[in-house]
């Protein structure tokens, strides 16, 4: 949870029990709630942004009040610590249950009617790290088919090619969710 007024980062407040500033009501124009890490549809990763605008308006923001120089910016990892992970993440194990999952994913949308051009095998592999990311950083070291199933929209919905007239009205992401609410989920 983390707390911004006027744009400007509010440091020192308590993640724990998620207290923040205290404001007299009156004085807030605008409360802004910003959820997820990428977006809050994709998955249960999410974190919460508070951003008050005071009644003295955003001018804070239209200065770069708040905006940290790149200069400033640090690693948030080590080189060794991000190799670790990465090799973490290829000993998650995965049946072949899951496998069979996944391989059905990327079949229906190759099929799909709306689709000129389905998922490749990149995009299955692509899907298949991201399941045993999610499973490594819920603390599991073998990934659940619901890891694949909630990051099928985002792993794979920018890799089809739609089929149709141009200015149609087809949402690849819209498309990628349904053929994975009616892919069978293994048991």
């Amino acid at each position: 949870m983390s707390w911004l007024i006027d744009g400007v980062p509010v440091p020192n407040t308590n993640i724990a029990t998620n207290v923040g500033p205290q404001f007299d009501p009156k004085d807030i124009d605008s409360l802004e709630v910003l959820r997820g890490g990428y977006s809050a549809e994709y998955g249960d990763r999410t974190y919460g942004v508070f951003n008050v605008v005071p009644r003295t308006g955003g001018k804070g923001i239209l200065r770069g009040a708040g905006a940290t120089p790149t200069e400033a910016l640090g690693p948030v990892l080590a080189v060794a610590d991000v190799l670790r992970l990465q090799d973490e993440v290829e000993r998650v194990r995965v049946e072949d249950s899951v496998l069979d999952y996944v391989l059905a994913l990327v079949a229906a949308t190759r099929a799909a009617p709306p689709l000129r051009l389905g998922v490749s095998p990149r995009g299955s592999l692509a899907l298949l790290r991201a399941a045993r990311a999610r499973a490594l950083a819920d603390g599991r070291d073998f990934v659940v088919p619901d890891d694949v199933k909630t990051l099928a929209v985002p792993a794979l919905a920018h890799r089809v090619l739609l089929r149709g007239a141009p200015g149609g009205e087809v949402d690849p992401a819209a498309i990628v969710r349904a053929l994975s609410d009616s892919v069978p989920v293994p048991r």
